[in-house]
């Protein structure tokens, strides 16, 4: 034992190896004493000055492939509208079946033929492959409808953009006669906005949640005429 302690103590590196040992367990144990906070710095555009564009691709592409995944359509396409990149925000689109989304950056680009006609290609509401309805959920008309889909709002976009002359929409409009009161008004099917005090989508409007609609009404009305529905 002697030995080993003559060994370790005539060494010339031992008292540096302890005074390394001791610093290191001081930093670990105090360090958060010492931190301090700088300026934020973004650290991905740090890196993207860095590595160059194709980092910034990548990691956009990432989060793009991440949302998907999650079936988050509506924010992988919103995070390439930031972008501007809204023809690949469309695809994205089409692929998660948010179709206002998708046309909404139709009409962006100038390509408004191809907005119409993804919705007629679809009789507005029906899967192309068993003539079903998409979405149950579209078949009720909301006020206001914000980026949501349903067949009031799809027939409100094809009436701006001169279709509703197309046998394609038989089926749609059908839907918005039978939903007529007696009293020739239209009510909501469902609501996405809220009132004051909740957490998202408040409105300082309170569209009313019982009855009639005013704007469902007027936009059915809107929509029969230029159908050619109405006599007035």
């Amino acid at each position: 034992m002697d030995f080993v302690f003559g060994l370790l103590f005539s060494n010339p590196w031992v008292p540096w190896l302890v005074v390394a040992v001791v610093a290191l367990f001081l930093y670990k144990r105090f360090a958060y004493l010492l931190a301090f906070r700088g300026p934020s710095v973004d650290k991905d555009a740090m890196l993207g000055r860095f590595l160059g564009s194709g980092y910034t691709e990548a990691k956009l592409q990432k989060q793009v492939k991440r949302y998907k995944q999650e079936s988050n359509f509506l924010a992988a396409g919103r995070l390439l509208e930031e972008g501007n990149r809204f023809a690949e925000a469309v695809e994205v689109y089409l692929e998660g079946e948010e179709y206002m989304a998708a046309a909404m950056n139709l009409e962006r680009l100038g390509n408004h033929d191809r907005a119409a006609e993804l919705f007629l290609q679809h009789r507005v509401f029906r899967s192309l492959r068993t003539g079903e309805p998409i979405n149950k959920q579209w078949l009720q008309f909301h006020y206001p409808p914000y980026w949501h889909y349903d067949v009031l709002q799809a027939l409100v976009v094809l009436g701006r953009l001169g279709r509703l002359g197309d046998p394609r929409v038989d089926d749609a409009l059908d839907l918005v006669v039978e939903r007529r009161r007696p009293d020739g008004l239209w009510e909501p099917g469902g609501f996405w906005w809220q009132r004051p005090g909740s957490k998202r989508l408040v409105e300082v409007v309170d569209w009313g949640r019982r009855g009639p609609s005013e704007m469902i009404t007027l936009n059915a009305l809107r929509v029969l005429r230029g159908a050619g529905r109405l006599a007035w």
